[in-house]
């Protein structure tokens, strides 16, 4: 019974930190010092977590949203970006 509720959780982990990922997908490349990455890092880690355990999902999914109007564009050619790398895997 534990060993369910565990693979449970650990499905929706992965379902929710996919579709964060997806949002949240800039690189080290994109901040002036590794400082202001790690934080954005923490900042997805902690989206992740409350989605994951069910806190505060209204003002989360608030936050996301405003995320994703505000950085569409960059949103797009990250995903863009990354579907051409696995474009290039793939003729390799």
């Amino acid at each position: 019974m534990v060993a369910l509720s565990f693979s449970a959780m650990n499905s929706k982990e992965v379902i929710v930190r996919k579709r964060i990922v997806e949002i949240y997908n800039k690189q080290q490349e994109d901040f002036g010092t590794l400082r202001e990455y790690n934080d954005y890092l923490e900042e997805v880690e902690d989206i992740i977590f409350a989605l994951v355990e069910g806190h505060d999902v209204e003002a989360v999914e608030a936050k996301i949203a405003k995320y994703k109007e505000e950085n569409y564009e960059q949103i797009v050619m990250a995903q863009a970006r990354k579907a051409e790398e696995r474009a290039a895997q793939l003729r390799e």
